[in-house]
């Protein structure tokens, strides 16, 4: 029974060997790509400095093509899809390209499936500048790395620095690039500013040297430097770390704004818009411009001034989306200052009619509305444009108003015969008393606007 056991506990060991031996090694998914700069192995025209490749850890590249002793530069964006990595080529200086394709073989190796000017298709680009083609795509193959190049310390090669300090969306950041140069961008949310040279590195000390000055930075960690100068936006004492995974980008899907169209009095500024996009933490900028600037003009923050009457458009963007929005300035209002009335003393008969004319000062006052009414339409009647008719014998007023109560007056006397009582033969009985009496009648003239009669 004992020796039953034993065998039992060696069988399964055996397998568990043998599962062990059989079992396939994990594929790798991933590569570790950014911030570095691979070099073309194969150099066909002799030259010193090979081919490059520079991937950034914000996703673009700069693809120099040693070509004669002359560089084409190729630069845009990268993405890596399983072991192929895709330039979109934004800007060239030579042919038509538009995506460059790599193999990736590992890490330190890329395998170039595009031909270029001076680079040609299955040509190995490797981290190791080396002479000849002896890098396959085997990675244990043993590397030439005798490049006749110091040695720097490899947390220093290839690494994006980020200022953690910052509290702005924007962060500054610096470059370091395997060959020894650098590109430090100062910028926040506002402000851009751009320094190129090259770093060295003493003891704890890295320093970037460029023609406007030195920067300096302390180095506490293999992935975390001190700034030691003050450069703009970013001050002494701010730390810049390799670890910082910048914002990923969220494009706008759509926009808003108050109304559909907007009107503004002339001269009236700080008239808001009030834009927003969604999402909310979209990484794009709203920005504003208007199609007529003589009419309104719009700033970085969607506040219109009205400069002068007239009708135009104003366009919103974020990223790709787009809202047009009708813009009308409106003349500004100008007040009434004064009415003057023409003439300023009338005489007409009774039962004839006269006329006054009445204008507003300035001229080009808003509202030029004047509203006409006699002060005694018993003695004279006036319409809305000044014509005048004589009802009665006697002297009043006919005033003219404008809209905000700024007024003028014509004097208006009535000539004319009063008659008391009229009957046949010249002859009038009294009301009162029917008493007959010989006819009276009174004539009223106007003489210095006084009743004169006769």
């Amino acid at each position: 029974m004992k020796r039953k056991r034993i065998c039992t506990v060696l069988f399964l060991a055996l397998l568990m060997l043998i599962g062990g031996c059989t079992k396939k090694p994990e594929e790798k998914t991933g590569y570790d790509l950014a911030g570095k700069t691979f070099y073309n192995t194969v150099d066909e025209f002799g030259n010193t400095d090979h081919s490059s490749l520079w991937l950034g850890k914000d996703g673009s590249f700069v693809l120099k093509d040693n070509f004669y002793e002359g560089y084409y530069q190729m630069i845009g964006d990268w993405t890596l899809n399983e072991n192929v990595l895709t330039l979109e080529v934004k800007e060239s200086g030579v042919g038509n390209f538009s995506k460059v394709l790599f193999e990736v073989v590992n890490d330190e190796n890329l395998q170039l499936k595009t031909t270029l000017a001076g680079s040609k298709a299955d040509q190995i680009f490797s981290v190791n500048e080396i002479k000849g083609s002896d890098v396959s795509k085997d990675p244990d193959t043993p590397k030439d790395t005798d490049t006749g190049k110091e040695e720097k310390d490899p947390e220093f090669t290839y690494a994006t620095f980020y200022n953690i300090s910052q509290s702005s969306k924007e962060k500054s950041y610096c470059e370091l690039r395997s060959d020894d140069s650098f590109v430090f961008i100062d910028r926040n949310d506002l402000s851009v500013s751009e320094y190129n040279g090259t770093f060295t590195q003493e003891g704890d000390l890295l320093i970037l040297k460029c023609p406007e000055k030195t920067i300096r930075f302390l180095i506490l960690s293999e992935r975390k430097l001190q700034l030691q100068s003050d450069v703009g936006v970013s001050a002494t004492g701010d730390e810049f770390s390799a670890d910082y995974l910048p914002p990923q980008e969220i494009h706008c899907t759509g926009l808003t704004s108050l109304y559909n169209n907007y009107w503004a009095t002339e001269g009236v500024s700080g008239y808001d818009l009030q834009a927003k996009a969604t999402p909310e933490n979209t990484t794009d900028k709203i920005t504003y411009s208007s199609d007529d600037e003589k009419v309104v003009k719009v700033d970085e923050n969607g506040l219109c001034t009205a400069v002068a009457p007239g009708t135009t458009k104003i366009h919103i963007r974020c990223g790709t989306v787009e809202r047009v929005v009708g813009f009308e300035t409106k003349p500004k209002k100008v007040e009434v200052s004064s009415v003057s009335v023409t003439p300023g003393t009338i005489l007409i008969y009774y039962n004839n009619t006269g006329k006054i004319s009445a204008k507003v000062s300035p001229d080009n006052a808003t509202d030029q509305t004047l509203i006409y009414a006699s002060a005694d339409p018993g003695i004279v009647k006036v319409d809305s444009k000044g014509n005048l008719t004589g009802v009665s014998p006697g002297i009043t007023k006919v005033t003219v108003t404008a809209s905000n109560g700024k007024q003028a007056v014509c004097d208006v006397c009535v000539e004319g015969e009063t008659v008391i009582f009229s009957m046949q033969n010249n002859v009038s009985v009294k009301a009162t008393s029917g008493e007959k009496i010989p006819y009276k009648a009174t004539w009223i003239m106007c003489y210095d606007f006084n009743y004169n009669t006769q």
